[in-house]
C-alpha cells in the first residue's frame, strides 16, 4: 500500500495544522515515555507535561470541528470528558474521519465511532 501514504500526505497538505499537531503529539508521547522512571519528574513538570498533553486534545477536538466531523455543540459537550480519558480519543476519531474521507471506512463506521466517542466523553456520572 504505497499509495495509502499519498492519501495520508494529502490530508496533511490540506490540513497543515493537523500535521503539526500530529508531530507534536508524537513527540510529546516520546518525551513522556523517555522520562527516566518518572520519579525524577517533579510535580510541577509533571503537571506542565499533562497540561501540554491535554492541550493537544483540545486542538484535536478543534480540528474535528474545523473538518466538520463534530459540531461546535458536540465538541463543547465532549471537551471535559475527553480530558479525563486515558487516551486522546479525539485524535483517534480524527484518524477515523480521515480514513472515512479517503473511502477506507464507511460513513456508518465513522458514525459508530463518533457515537462511541460522544457516549464515552459525555458520560461523566
Amino acid at each position: 500500500g504505497g499509495n495509502n501514504m499519498a492519501g495520508v500526505q494529502a490530508i496533511f497538505v490540506k490540513e497543515p495544522e493537523l500535521w503539526k499537531s500530529a508531530i507534536n503529539h508524537a513527540h510529546a508521547l516520546k518525551v513522556q515515555t523517555q522520562a527516566p522512571g518518572g520519579q525524577a519528574m517533579s510535580r510541577k513538570n509533571a503537571s506542565r507535561a499533562m497540561e501540554k498533553s491535554l492541550n493537544y486534545r483540545v486542538e484535536s477536538l478543534r480540528q474535528l470541528v474545523v473538518s466538520n466531523a463534530l459540531t461546535e455543540k458536540e465538541a463543547d459537550a465532549a471537551r471535559v470528558g475527553l480530558m479525563l480519558q486515558k487516551d486522546d480519543l479525539a485524535l483517534t476519531l480524527l484518524g477515523i474521519y480521515g480514513l472515512k474521507s479517503k473511502g477506507v471506512l464507511s460513513r456508518e463506521d465513522f458514525e459508530q465511532a463518533k457515537k462511541h466517542f460522544m457516549a464515552t466523553c459525555t458520560n461523566l456520572t
